[in-house]
């Protein structure tokens, strides 16, 4: 089980962070799904194993999450994918994460994350925990100078949005009330530029090149800017139920375990037939024993982490390889 990391500013910063190298003939541009490859691994298999891999919505939590798993155990190690709440959901149901972090709102129920699962999770029994409530609205200027009062106003003349990347929850929600408004996105400057991140967005409007943009209010707070509500929500993680229930998962699994039972949250499972039975829960959420990180591992010192890197490349330049 693994992510890919983005090449960030050069190849350097991502090495920093990567567990391991997937070595590719020249001229090749990818691997198929499903293929069997080889892996040089950067960091021990151990630091590995004790790796929970969330992909799906971005939340500001997540942050939380991984600094209570150190604290618990400073091996444990939270490797984060920011895909969106969609890419979340078929990542958990190709089997490539333990976790996936979702806000979907589905517009006919308005409810989030349940309505979805019967869609892209068809006859799986999952579970989904309620790890926050938050309130999404409009990011805007310290003041409001703008005096924007919701939705309503980004098909305003001469006003500058920044929206989310499609599959996010976010995007669904802004999509989601532009169509009950009658609004066309087409009439919005802006709504085809997209951010991946909670955060991209108010770093985009605090510096000028944006008037607002669609985010929670959490992230508007750690930029000093203002904050325009426009509905309130829930961020789950959903997780298969045998990651629930089997005591034998492996640690990555009691890891997962461990931090979810730490936390008042509300549990739904979806039953067979598809019955959604709703209540507290203490019980620890599980993840599969195949955790395979991308976060940095700890065992190992930034420099022999390069020096590794480097040794890796150098011995792959000299098998006719290259480095991705």
């Amino acid at each position: 089980m693994a992510t890919e990391l983005p090449r960030g500013a050069g190849a350097l910063s991502s090495l920093l962070r990567a567990d391991g190298l997937l070595l590719m003939p020249a001229g090749a541009e990818g691997r198929h799904a499903d293929t069997e490859v080889e892996v040089r691994l950067l960091t021990d298999l151990d630091g590995i194993e004790n790796t929970i891999v969330v992909i799906g919505s971005n939340d500001l939590a997540l942050d939380l999450a991984a600094s209570a798993l150190r604290s618990l155990n400073e091996r444990l190690t939270l490797a984060v994918s920011n895909l969106g709440s969609l890419g979340g959901l078929e990542a958990l149901r190709d089997g490539l994460c333990h976790l996936a972090g979702s806000d979907l709102l589905d517009p006919e129920t308005g409810e989030h994350t349940l309505g979805h699962l019967d869609q892209v999770l068809p006859g799986r029994d999952v579970a989904a925990v309620r790890l926050v409530g938050r309130e999404q609205g409009l990011i805007v200027a310290p003041g409001n100078p703008l005096a924007l009062r919701g939705i309503e106003d980004l098909a305003r003349a001469g006003l500058r949005y920044v929206n989310r990347q499609p599959g996010s929850g976010t995007r669904a929600l802004v999509d989601y009330e532009l169509s009950r408004l009658g609004i066309p996105p087409a009439s919005i400057t802006g709504y085809e530029r997209e951010e991946h991140t909670h955060l991209a967005v108010p770093a985009s409007v605090g510096s000028g090149r944006f008037d607002c943009g669609l985010g929670v209010a959490a992230a508007a707070r750690a930029f000093g800017l203002g904050f325009v509500p426009v509905r309130r929500g829930p961020y789950d993680l959903v997780m298969n139920t045998t990651s629930l229930e089997d005591p034998s998962s492996g640690r990555s699994g009691t890891s997962c375990r461990r931090t979810t039972s730490e936390l008042p949250c509300r549990r739904w499972v979806a039953t067979t037939p598809r019955r959604w039975e709703s209540g507290f829960s203490d019980r620890r959420a599980a993840g599969s024993r195949r955790a395979v990180s991308n976060q940095p591992g700890r065992r190992l010192s930034v420099g022999a982490r390069v020096k590794r890197a480097r040794q890796v490349a150098r011995r792959s330049r000299r098998a006719g390889h290259r480095r991705p």
